[in-house]
């Protein structure tokens, strides 16, 4: 008799873990199935890069961030990954922007060394950029920057804002020695809809 209980309260116990599965924790970056995004693509239209002592400021059509995700749980998203541009008109193709509003410049290379994204709508990411700016009586500059910025969001939505400074190691102008870089993003996720952020 006692056997038969016991072998009914086992059947009882796997029916219940059945029928009510323990909470999953959420990934605070969800990609369109609502599970942990690998990869987010951030783009901005309104990003300014401003240099202290070089005269003038560098910006794009569109300034893109593709992050892979290597942590993605509860209360915090990490990642690197690789920056681009899109230029603005009359040096309309990609890899071009225009610094002081006229004066052609390539982005010749854009990597993001650390992007972080804590469940407090806050953040920070490590960003590094050289641009070559054809100068009109100094000819083509090239410029290195490196850079810190601040990201903050509101939980529950797909947009980040990056309000952070560079420091340019060259310096000379227009390179400037340092300045600081601000843009609105809107994030998405590898299958392209919007990614959820907290």
């Amino acid at each position: 008799m006692l056997r038969k209980i016991m072998l009914l309260w086992g059947v009882i116990m796997a029916l219940a873990a059945i029928a009510a599965p323990g909470a999953q924790a959420e990934p605070l970056v969800k990609n369109f199935f609502n599970e942990a995004a690998g990869t987010i693509v951030a783009e901005s239209e309104n990003t300014v890069t401003s240099f202290t002592f070089g005269g003038g400021s560098l910006a794009c059509n569109t300034v893109q961030f593709d992050i892979h995700l290597n942590v993605n749980n509860t209360s915090t998203a990490e990642g690197s990954g690789t920056g681009a541009s899109n230029g603005t008109p009359p040096f309309g193709h990609v890899g071009h922007c225009a610094f002081a509003g006229v004066v052609p410049t390539h982005v010749d290379s854009f990597s993001v060394s650390s992007f972080h994204l804590d469940d407090d709508g806050s953040g920070l990411m490590s960003l590094e950029f050289t641009i070559t700016i054809t100068h009109p009586t100094l000819g083509a500059i090239m410029c290195r920057n490196i850079g810190t910025a601040n990201i903050t969001y509101s939980p529950g939505s797909s947009s980040i804002k990056v309000n952070g400074s560079t420091i340019g190691t060259e310096n000379i102008p227009p390179c400037g020695t340092g300045g600081t870089i601000k843009g609105d993003f809107t994030v998405s996720d590898e299958f392209g809809p919007h990614a959820l952020i907290g």
